[in-house]
């Protein structure tokens, strides 16, 4: 079993989980209560985006073997991949528990909260990995999603004292002059401006690092007035970062789903489905337009939480609508084994109340 295990781990190194997972079904079959069969087969599933298939598979391995750090982990990411918060917090705490010294379980926490915009749970887990002893190179990068974190919570004084430390180190220059650059524009000449002058001027800096650069050295002109200037620079970092906003595919969605779903479809679903004893406010829109912003004013009332930016509502959407068309969402809602749904809805509260407790409405 073991050469097998090794097979299968090396194909998901290289990036085949297909086949590797086609090789860990056999050996999960062969094998049904080992930890490592089960750990291998939900390793495999999660790794192609089936974290709610995942599961079951991880959680076995995490129940023959309660001790084992790496597989505590992978059950929380795949905890986080459905939504449920909650249990992930608990599973990738019990795994720092296990192992310190591998502080990948708040790591994987902080980055989780950062990218739903839920940056002032980030930062306790972002202080726990720091705390820990790591590589150079990941602890530059910890210590920039660590800045980043307390800018969007408003402790820029302590993120200016972090990221002036950062300037100090070549490999985080470029990210922390880019982050210094959104608490306060540096003034031309300056040298903080002369220190971008010379990383736009190195060789081998990435895209992403010379569209930020460029950003930063645009805010500096936009500071003395000189918005010609300002803009050329931006549509420069823009060029440099490439990718473009698929207007046309957002278009057509929006068009069918206003097509599809009328208001006498969403009268007709509440009626049937609909529940009145919790009611989160949602604010939809298209990328860049306004919605975070939108969010935060909301969640700036005492009786409003921000839950941040989940993807719940898009999960829910998934179980719902499985293979069906947009056009047959009717049907599948109706088709939902009876209480699916309410389990399902449930699991959206809970979370959005664990993220937001005390609280009289929540805005996601």
């Amino acid at each position: 079993m073991e050469s097998d295990v090794r097979v299968i781990l090396g194909l998901y190194a290289q990036g085949e989980f297909d086949r590797g997972l086609a090789l860990a079904r056999q050996l999960q079959r062969a094998v049904p209560q080992a930890a490592i069969t089960n750990y291998c087969l939900g390793h495999g599933l999660a790794a192609l985006q089936r974290p709610a298939e995942a599961l079951a598979f991880l959680r076995k391995a995490t129940q023959a073997e309660p001790r084992n750090a790496e597989f505590m982990v992978r059950y929380g990411r795949a905890l986080l991949d459905v939504g449920r918060i909650r249990e992930a917090e608990t599973t990738l705490q019990r795994a720092y528990d296990l192992n310190p010294r591998m502080p990948i379980g708040p790591y994987t926490l902080a980055v989780y909260y950062a990218s739903i915009n839920r940056f002032d749970a980030a930062l306790p887990h972002f202080r726990k990995v720091l705390d820990a002893e790591l590589p150079a190179e990941m602890r530059a990068g910890v210590t920039m999603d660590w800045a980043t974190a307390l800018i969007e919570v408003g402790q820029v004084d302590e993120a200016s004292e972090v990221l002036r430390e950062a300037l100090k180190h070549g490999q985080s220059r470029a990210a922390a002059l880019a982050s210094l650059s959104q608490i306060k524009a540096f003034p031309l000449g300056s040298e903080e401006f002369l220190l971008i002058e010379e990383e736009l001027a190195k060789a081998g800096v990435s895209g992403l690092a010379r569209s930020s650069l460029l950003m930063a050295k645009a805010a500096s002109f936009a500071a003395i007035g000189d918005y010609n200037r300002e803009f050329d620079l931006i549509l420069e970092a823009k060029a440099v970062r490439g990718g473009t906003t698929p207007l046309a595919g957002l278009s057509k969605l929006v068009d069918d789903l206003t097509t599809v779903v009328t208001p006498e479809v969403l009268e007709g679903l509440q009626a049937r489905f609909g529940t009145s004893t919790f009611q989160p406010i949602y604010v939809v829109g298209l990328p860049r337009s306004g919605t975070t912003l939108t969010e935060r004013i909301l969640a700036a009332h005492s009786a409003v939480g921000g839950a941040g930016e989940l993807q719940l509502v898009n999960d829910l959407a998934r179980n719902v609508m499985g293979k069906h068309a947009l056009a047959s969402v009717v049907a599948a809602f109706s088709s939902l084994p009876a209480g699916r749904l309410q389990e399902l809805l449930a699991d959206i509260e809970a979370t959005m109340r664990f993220l937001c407790p005390g609280v009289d409405r929540i805005v996601d």
